[in-house]
């Protein structure tokens, strides 16, 4: 570890005091540490997400939930407002679904947000199918392509989408 630097300095002007803080946590935050430092760090994240693992599987569940009544909303009403709503919890999946081990929810909420970007207005059946397949996944802890039922999920929604609207890469 970087040694510390000076302590905290009080200064007498004589008419007001200047005290300048002590700079050795700032510099201990910026200093790289050793190469031994950086993988004590990166052990004890990965200790920390192996302590988190079983929350993983409650938080996909709690995810793929909230997908439930946001599509029953964007099906009653297809506003903006409800479209971003769904938008922004496909988003969430998206981002979360590799963290959480669940990559096949997060591929598909990914070509859902894609669907969304591509085409402003996406058929209906095309957005209810998406959202029942990752909770089917979820449901059935499809974690990858590789588990029968989410490689022919991610297949036939693909199909299906390019059929209607073409999806970037």
């Amino acid at each position: 570890m970087r040694p510390i630097s000076s302590p905290e300095t009080v200064t007498d002007h004589g008419d007001h005091v200047v005290i300048s803080a002590d700079t050795c946590l700032q510099e201990q935050a910026l200093w790289p540490g050793s190469p031994a430092e950086i993988a004590r760090m990166l052990a004890n994240a990965e200790a920390a997400l192996d302590a988190l693992k079983d929350e993983f599987e409650l938080w996909m569940e709690q995810e793929a939930a909230r997908l439930g009544p946001l599509l029953e909303d964007y099906l009653a009403e297809s506003s903006p407002m409800q479209k971003h709503m769904l938008y922004r919890a496909l988003h969430d999946i998206r981002g979360n679904a590799s963290s959480f081990g669940n990559a096949l929810a997060g591929q598909i909420a990914d070509h859902m947000c894609k669907l969304f970007d591509a085409a402003g207005s996406v058929p209906a059946a095309m957005v209810e199918a998406h959202i029942h397949a990752i909770q089917a996944v979820v449901r059935e802890k499809a974690l990858t392509g590789e588990h029968p039922v989410g490689g022919a999920i991610i297949k036939e929604l693909a199909r299906a989408a390019a059929a209607r609207v073409q999806v970037p890469e």
